[in-house]
C-alpha cells in the first residue's frame, strides 16, 4: 500500500485531489494520535518491493508527494480506529 497524503478533512482531501486532477485513487478515513485524517492512496501492490518501486517512481504529476509505504493491515487498523472515533463506518 502506498499512501500519498493525509489531510484533516474529507472536503480538504476532495478539494486537493480535484485541484491536482488526481483521478483513479482511493481514499480512507483513519485515526492517528487521537485525530481523524483523510488519506489519499496510490494503490495496493502485491509485494513490499512493488510498493517501494511505485513510491520511488511516482509520475511527474505526483512528484511533490513523500509517499509512505505501509502494510495493508496497518491501514485497516487505522480505518477501524477512525470509524470508532467518528462513531460510524461511513466517510
Amino acid at each position: 500500500m502506498v499512501q500519498l497524503v493525509a489531510l484533516g478533512s474529507k472536503e480538504s482531501l476532495e478539494y486537493y485531489a480535484a485541484r491536482k486532477a488526481l483521478r483513479g485513487m482511493s481514499a480512507a478515513r483513519v485515526e492517528r494520535g487521537g485525530q481523524l485524517f483523510y488519506v489519499l492512496l496510490l494503490g495496493v501492490f502485491p509485494t513490499r518491493a512493488a510498493a517501494d518501486e511505485a513510491a520511488a517512481n511516482l509520475p511527474a504529476a505526483l512528484s511533490e508527494f513523500d509517499p509512505w509505504v505501509r502494510r495493508v493491515e496497518s491501514l485497516q487498523e487505522a480505518i477501524r480506529r477512525g470509524d470508532a472515533l467518528a462513531g460510524t463506518s461511513e466517510i
